[in-house]
């Protein structure tokens, strides 16, 4: 009897689809160039369009890109009403000093994952900050 069962189980099992025990979860993963070859002359800041992050599990990266001879420092404001964004309480920096020749190839290209408050909306922003040049910015911001 006991057999009865666990072969009755076992094959139960093997015709349900996963999610039935909380597996095969579609994880939707979306990839945005939110700046694209972007002038951000010195000393001025660029900011992307909105990025909606309604149903996000809340795992983010950006993915840049820099050339020209400035100094940038990525960050991120958030709004829960799409048109007040603000600078969260939390630090709001992704990275800091970013010039041509950072990254881990010394070629201006990194991956850099950040954690920000919860929020409804996201604007990524690029700033110069050596007020002596203009730098070229692509980001790419992944969201899960």
């Amino acid at each position: 009897m006991k057999r009865l069962i666990i072969s009755i189980v076992l094959a139960i099992a093997l015709v349900l689809p996963p999610s039935v025990f909380g597996g095969d979860r579609q994880v939707q993963m979306s990839v945005t160039t939110v700046l694209s070859a972007v002038t951000v002359a010195l000393s001025t800041t660029q900011t992307s369009a909105a990025i909606d992050l309604a149903g996000v599990r809340g795992y983010f990266s950006i993915q840049y890109a820099i050339t020209g001879d400035g100094t940038l420092t990525l960050s991120y404001t958030l709004s829960n009403d799409g048109t007040n964004y603000l600078l969260p309480s939390a630090d709001s920096t992704i990275a800091t000093g970013l010039t041509k020749t950072s990254g881990p190839g010394g070629d201006g290209k990194d991956i850099i994952s950040f954690n920000p408050t919860i929020a409804r909306f996201m604007k990524i922003t690029a700033t110069e900050t050596a007020g002596a040049n203009a730098a070229v910015v692509t980001i790419n911001c992944a969201i899960e």
